[in-house]
Parts: C-alpha cells; structure tokens; sequence
C-alpha cells in the first residue's frame, strides 16, 4: 500500500468524497488523511469541504517496517512553496499521530530513533549552509533607495539571526531524539552538542527592522545632480541581482528544509510513542513553524528586491533619456517623483517583522 497520484473527488456518498475515504483507499489507513491535506493546503480551504471533481494530489507513503522503505525519497516542495505560508505562521492544526500514545505506555525503536536523530542533524547542518549576500553601497543623497536598502538588510540579518537559533533549537532535537529512552531524560546541550550560538531574543521575541524613511527634497536638487544620482543606482553596482536569486535561493532551501522536517517528526512519532514522544514532537512543531515562516520573508524580499531592480533599471534608463533630450528639471523632477513613489509602494510592501517563537530545548536542558 504505497498511494502516490492523483484522485479526483466524488460526490457523497462515494468513498473518493473525503479526505479519510481517499486516505483509505490509496493507503488503506484512515489516519493518513493528514498526509492528502498537508499535501493539497493550498487547493483545501477546509479538510471536511473538498470540492467535487477538484484534483488532489496523494504523496506516495510506505508504513513503518516496509523494507522498500529505505528506496523512498521525499517529494520537492513545489515552486515557490513558500509563498503559501505565513510570515508568522501559527503552529499547525493538526499533527500526525499527536494524540494516539499507546495505552501500555512507551514504545521506543532505539535504532531508528538514533538514525531519525542522524537525519535530524544534518537538516541542521544544511540550514548553516544557507547563503546570504549582502547589498551594495546605495548612491549618496537618494533616501528612498537608502531607505529601502536598509529595511531589506535588516530583513535579511533578522531571517540569518534567527535561523541560526532554530538550527541550534535542531541540533538539540536531534539529540535529545537520538539518545532517546524509556524516558523523557534531560540533556546538557553543551556536553553533547558543542558551538551552538544563540541571538539574544533566543528563545521567543521578534525584531521590527529599518528606521523611518527621511522625505527626499526634489525640488532642491539640480538636473545634473538627479541624473548622476540615478546613474550610480544600477542594480548590478548595488549587486541586487545576487541579493534576489540568492534569497530566492535560500527561500526554496528553507521550504525543502522545512518540508524535510516536518517528513521526519512523522517517522520519529512512528519510532517513538508515549508522553515523551508527545514532548519531542510538540518541540519539532514549534521549529518547524518558524522555519516555515524565515522562508515565506526570505521569499518575500526576495520578490520585492525584483520589483526594485527594475525600478531602478526604469529609473536609471529614463533619466538619461530626458538628460540627452534636454529640458533640466522640468523633466527629470517629475520622473524623479514617479521613481520614488514607486519605490516607496514597495518599501511598504516588505515584511514589517521577523518572529521567532522558538520552544526553548536548549535554556530549558530539554525539558
């Protein structure tokens, strides 16, 4: 029983009229029906309201204890994924197997538990291996550019800051679930996870970056003074083609990332049950949430940086159009006006915070 495919949605009463139908009929589990809505939140406003003849996609799911097991590999996350998600997303309404602890108490793989842990580690890993350029120098006199400039860095190091702390928040989940037991044990984080750094918001806070945008004086400025500004502003010198494929980049890492763990905490639940197990995956529900969210305002400055590379571009192009037509400032005041009010729409359109809301594995020695 394997699943993968589509199914299209029958009308009731038909077995392919409900997420548990279809979950029983591609997996032979109802239960798995999280697996169906996790995998179609973006075509499900509400997993008990399907659509009749929309198209679901079923990800392919193999139990606990196949031997083809191990040949399973975990589906990308679509393009641009992460433009579905929240910048401060709420932790999810379901997660798979939270509340099913078996009635005679614990039941712990060790042996997968500790390869889980492995697993765990190196998604870790691969969130210190994230890229993050950093801007150009913007051009002297231009405070809408400076402006906006600023407020992307301030994202940029907000998202670098905070996935550095869920990366250690990981690193301890991993070994906390690797050196599981018959109990939930408490864990010195320094004695077995060494270098973990956390920022000083860790584990909980938010940061509001970029200060208020000074009003730039038009009318004050002579021609030749605009058109010298815009000419210094060319994306390539203010590397803001790097900046975007970059944090293009690392949005579809975070959400591949993401998608990894939260494929890995349901491994770990079918490992691991018991209160300690609830514990664990409660912890790896409140990461995974705020990975979730670093991916959507990494994405979303990334979108918006586009939009202001070829505003410059427009900017930078224009002016030495009316520069070689003549006119002076009656022609290049009001393009420097249009130029700014655009860039001042998207200055408003940029994440305004950046939030953590961390579990706190490492201060609380994993309890």
């Amino acid at each position: 029983m394997g699943g993968g495919g589509n199914v299209r949605v029958e009308a009731w009463p038909n077995e392919a009229s409900t997420l548990e139908g279809i979950a029983r009929q591609m997996y032979g589990d109802t239960a798995q029906w999280t697996r169906i809505y996790e995998a179609n939140r973006d075509a499900i406003h509400h997993p008990d309201r399907l659509r009749t003849g929309q198209v679901l996609r079923v990800p392919a799911y193999l139990p606990p204890g196949d031997r083809r097991a191990s040949a399973v590999t975990l589906d990308p996350p679509g393009k641009d994924e992460w433009k579905h998600w929240s910048a401060e997303p709420r932790l999810p309404r379901e997660w798979p197997g939270l509340d099913e602890d078996r009635a005679d108490g614990f039941e712990v793989r060790h042996a997968d538990l500790r390869a889980a842990g492995r697993r765990l580690a190196s998604i870790g890993k691969q969130i210190s291996e994230v890229e993050f350029p950093t801007l150009g120098e913007a051009p002297l006199g231009w405070n809408e550019v400076a402006s906006f400039m600023t407020r992307v860095s301030e994202l940029r190091s907000a998202v670098r800051t905070f996935l550095s702390d869920t990366r250690a928040e990981i690193m301890v989940a991993a070994a906390l679930i690797g050196a599981a037991e018959n109990r939930y044990a408490g864990l010195e984080p320094d004695e077995r996870v060494p270098n973990l750094k956390v920022s000083s918001v860790y584990p909980r806070g938010s940061r509001e970056p970029g200060p208020p945008r000074p009003p730039t004086y038009v009318d004050a400025m002579e021609s030749n003074e605009i058109g010298e500004m815009m000419m210094r502003a060319a994306p390539e010198a203010l590397n803001l083609p790097d900046v975007v494929a970059a944090a293009n980049r690392s949005a579809d890492d975070l959400a591949a990332l993401t998608y990894a763990l939260f494929h890995q905490a349901r491994e770990i639940r079918e490992a691991w049950r018991g209160p300690a197990a609830t514990a664990a995956l409660h912890a790896l529900r409140r990461i995974y949430a705020t990975l979730r969210g670093l991916a959507h305002v990494d994405g979303s400055v990334a979108t918006v940086t586009a939009e202001f590379s070829g505003v410059l571009s427009y900017a930078r192009t224009h002016a030495l159009d009316l520069v070689l037509q003549g006119g002076g400032n009656l022609r290049l005041h009001p393009h420097l006006r249009t130029v700014n009010e655009r860039i001042d729409t998207l200055y408003r359109g940029l994440p305004t915070r950046v939030h953590l809301a961390l579990p706190g594995l490492i201060s609380a020695g994993g309890s």
